[in-house]
């Protein structure tokens, strides 16, 4: 893996609490921006809102990277759209091995399932997810600031437990074949230092809006957002500089939804 960001170092190891925690005790040791953590298996992995993630050791892909961003705190919780953007990307590319691979083994071609994103940053194959994401913001007794980019992509899981089973698939299960998790690694942080360049250039996600767009699986549709004070039902019409949902209501007004405040589901169903 050869990136300008992330991967400097790339610490492995077997088993770890959670590759975000990994990654502050590595960070309060003074790593620098770069540093990324992969583990083998978790034994508390973290998901948005205090969820558990679960994984397993022979299928899921789990890390960790720590950066130093020269950018505003309030700002930082754009940085879960381009990390959900780039990892889309990276499955997308390889998706493309994968056809690729069919194509010259001279087995009858498949059109597998393609990523979309589930906004804020849930990687979705059909209507189930294969991927999460969690970014926090660490505040230093120096009034500095880092950023931890977690990641989990269930990648040659073979089953899913409880309910689960109901939300959750993997790579190998859609497109039958075992997936390179090294190999998926690398392509992800290769997209993700085109847009984080970008986002670090426009200091929002103003150059990042088309591509998210385009693979945002709530797009014209209807969803139910779980607010604080209640629920509000629209149509989602992509997101804006900040990363805020646009949803359009019946009567016609648009609202702003941030992501740190609700849970999105389609009508009748995850998506």
């Amino acid at each position: 893996m050869n990136t300008k960001w992330v991967g400097r170092p790339t610490v492995r190891v077997d088993v770890v609490d959670s590759t975000n925690e990994e990654i502050k005790r590595y960070a309060s040791q003074g790593a620098g921006s770069g540093a990324l953590i992969v583990a083998k298996r978790q034994t508390a992995g973290k998901g948005r809102r205090g969820r558990r993630w679960e994984s397993s050791e022979e299928g899921s892909l789990m890390m960790s990277a720590l950066l130093r961003p020269d950018i505003l705190p309030e700002n930082a919780a754009m940085m879960t759209i381009v990390t959900a953007l780039a990892v889309c990307r990276g499955v997308e590319r390889m998706r493309e091995q994968v056809m690729a691979q069919t194509r010259e083994s001279g087995a009858a071609e498949t059109n597998l399932a393609a990523p979309q994103i589930k906004w804020p940053n849930d990687i979705i194959l059909g209507t189930r997810k294969i991927c999460g994401i969690l970014v926090e913001l660490i505040l230093e007794e120096s009034g500095k600031f880092y950023l931890v980019i977690g990641i989990g992509v269930n990648v040659n899981n073979p089953a899913f437990s409880g309910e689960l089973s109901q939300k959750a698939t993997s790579l190998q299960r859609e497109w039958g074949q075992t997936v390179d998790r090294e190999e998926l690694m690398a392509q992800i942080w290769q997209e993700f230092d085109p847009l984080y360049d970008l986002f670090l250039q426009d200091g929002d996600l103003s150059g990042l809006l088309k591509a998210y767009d385009s693979r945002l699986v709530n797009s014209g549709r209807r969803v139910r957002v779980c607010l604080l004070q209640g629920e509000q039902e629209g149509t989602a019409r992509g997101i804006d500089r900040k990363g805020r949902l646009l949803l359009t209501q019946d009567s016609g007004e648009t609202l702003l939804i941030d992501a740190g405040e609700v849970s999105v589901r389609g009508i009748y169903g995850y998506v």
